[in-house]
């Protein structure tokens, strides 16, 4: 077996509340992140984030910052971000597969496709037996 010494994080997270006012809301968040980070009144928030890998590397205890292996998206902190979405495309997938009158089983394939390449699992193929 392979050693791997892996770095795993959590954030830490501090909240403000800015009012501002924009044309879209792509303009809001950019003024309000402006607006935020140049105030010192921050509200600590009790919970941490969800932990996730931030860096791998193959080996006992070295420094995973160097030489780091991709890390899966599943694991790092852009797949916490994917839980949502996941969710949604298999409870979409389930309904279709429940109700196959409401939807068809094509709209439940392409629905468990889209959760599966979202966690960048390989669709199974086409043609292989069940």
């Amino acid at each position: 077996m392979t050693h791997f010494t892996v770095q795993v994080l959590y954030a830490g997270y501090y909240s403000r509340h800015e009012t501002v006012e924009a044309e879209t809301l792509d303009e809001a968040c950019v003024e309000a992140v402006e607006a935020a980070n140049q105030s010192e009144n921050w509200k600590v928030i009790d919970e941490p984030g969800p932990s996730f890998v931030y860096a791998a590397a193959e080996g006992e205890d070295v420094d995973p910052l160097e030489n780091s292996l991709p890390i899966p998206r599943a694991h790092g902190e852009y797949g916490l971000h994917d839980q949502p979405q996941i969710a949604n495309a298999l409870q979409s997938a389930y309904r279709a597969l429940e109700d196959p009158a409401g939807c068809s089983p094509e709209t439940a394939k392409l629905q468990i496709r889209d959760a599966l390449s979202i966690l960048e699992v390989p669709l199974p193929s086409e043609t292989s037996a069940s």
